[in-house]
């Protein structure tokens, strides 16, 4: 069986997908969708889908991800579903198809807890599959619900066995004919059924919990991925993909920002670091996945951040290292492993890319307060001694504006000299600002080479 990890490659196919009018030659999409699971929408298998109004053709439509490749959600239970919501009695203005599931309480009325448990249920709200009928906000409040949406389910099916379905708020049938004839005190049910049940109270989990609960019963990220949020901040630093790797010659300098998704720990059994541990890493990004290996003075030193109890840590790094091709395929030979919001390169110049059409008023007025923090930072006196190997991360980096045109990119040499302290919310407001890819270090040094380990030099990498 192929494993689920193997779908990122189709995921990234996906996005680069272009469709072709046969008759024109034109790109009519330059890519197609692949949404999360949805109770509503999805099959049991990958299905193409298209939104109400949308026209039924190549150009339109997205992939919705099967429900029968969501972790716990097993083949009796997602059948029960599909059939519930596609056979069940057809709803008013609908030939053969039944009404959608509204709420988590109205799924667990309709669909018995007997083939759809609770671990079931929550797997569905994990993968995101009811967030289009709540909201993808609302997970956390879904899963505190499903013991009070099962109970509710379970108490409809009993009152239903023994003849009083429509006393609890369901209508129609039995209830229809006895809704207004039971104790005045409940006229607020009346024909229309019982008030909808909130969700209970629950903080919303961050989007890092949010993306690892998705990932852990979809085997990958639909939604998003981690890396999105640090796009631009990685950017500024290195445009290397997992997938373009096996482009890079052998014993390239890399800088590759990545998830670690496994970590195997080995003890070395010969040369001078018999008994010592290793790791063979398993990195990935919305790309695809690729092997990365450390050896024991490395992972001695930047095992803690690869390594996270028994599991893999949620938040993204930086791998520096080489490619090698001794085993075939391509690894990457570790030499550093920084922290996401840490710099890989540093003693360069940032450029910051002024693109014309970008400069709108609220750029410019961006731009304004940009300006006077490069003013600030331009005081801040450069505490780390020229020759030091890693420059003190507070410490101002030259700055220089660059205009791109249609025929050639302008650099502008400000009358005084202008520094930045690159750190994350710099980088993200220059990118709301200025759009993706308006922020990059040239002529930057690897941070990889340690202090005992002088004999390979700086790396340099230009822009």
């Amino acid at each position: 069986a192929q494993k689920v990890s193997d779908w990122i490659h189709y995921l990234e196919d996906c996005r680069r997908t272009k469709t072709i009018d046969p008759k024109t030659g034109e790109v009519i999409a330059t890519s197609v969708e692949v949404r999360p699971p949805d109770v509503n929408l999805s099959g049991s298998d990958f299905t193409v889908v298209f939104d109400p109004g949308e026209p039924n053709d190549a150009a339109h439509g997205h992939v919705r991800f099967g429900l029968k490749a969501i972790k716990g959600a097993g083949v009796k239970a997602i059948e029960a579903i599909v059939s519930e919501r596609d056979t069940g009695a057809p709803a008013e203005g609908e030939a053969g198809r039944r009404a959608p599931f509204t709420s988590i309480f109205d799924f667990c009325e309709r669909v018995p807890s007997t083939i759809v448990n609770k671990a079931t249920i929550e797997a569905l709200i994990k993968s995101g599959a009811f967030d289009a009928v709540h909201a993808r906000d609302d997970r956390a409040g879904m899963v505190a619900t499903i013991e009070q949406a099962v109970s509710a389910g379970q108490k409809l099916a009993a009152d239903k066995a023994a003849g009083q379905g429509g006393l609890f708020g369901m209508g129609g049938g039995l209830g229809g004919g006895m809704g207004g004839g039971v104790g005045g005190g409940d006229d607020e049910q009346g024909d229309t059924g019982a008030p909808e049940s909130p969700l209970a109270k629950a903080s919303p989990w961050s989007e890092a919990e949010t993306l690892r609960q998705e990932k852990e019963t979809l085997g990958f990220y639909v939604s998003s991925h981690p890396l999105v949020e640090w796009e631009a901040w990685s950017r500024t630093f290195t445009a290397l993909k997992v997938n373009q790797l096996d482009k890079q010659a052998q014993d390239a300098r890399v800088i590759l920002p990545a998830m670690i998704a496994s970590c195997r720990a080995l003890v070395t059994r010969r040369g001078a670091t018999a008994g010592q541990k290793m790791a063979i890493l398993t990195v990935e990004d919305f790309t695809g996945q690729a092997d990365a290996v450390m050896f024991p003075a490395i992972f001695t030193q930047f095992g803690h951040l690869v390594t996270s109890g028994d599991d893999s840590p949620d938040e993204p790094v930086f791998i520096l290292g080489r490619i090698a091709r001794s085993r075939g395929d391509t690894q990457v030979i570790v030499d550093r492993v920084v922290p996401i919001d840490g710099q890989p390169l540093v003693k360069g110049r940032l450029q910051i890319i002024l693109r014309p059409k970008r400069l709108n008023g609220s750029a410019a007025r961006l731009l304004g307060d940009v300006a006077a923090r490069l003013e600030t930072a331009g005081q801040v006196e450069q505490t780390a001694a020229a020759g030091e190997l890693v420059p003190d991360a507070k410490s101002p980096t030259p700055v220089e504006l660059v205009i791109e045109t249609p025929d050639d990119w302008v650099s502008i040499k400000p009358q005084r000299a202008a520094s930045a302290i690159i750190e994350p919310a710099l980088v993200k407001d220059l990118a709301q600002a200025l759009g993706p890819e308006s922020t990059r270090l040239v002529g930057g040094v690897s941070v990889e080479m340690q202090e005992n380990d002088r004999r390979r030099g700086y790396a340099k990498r230009g822009a």
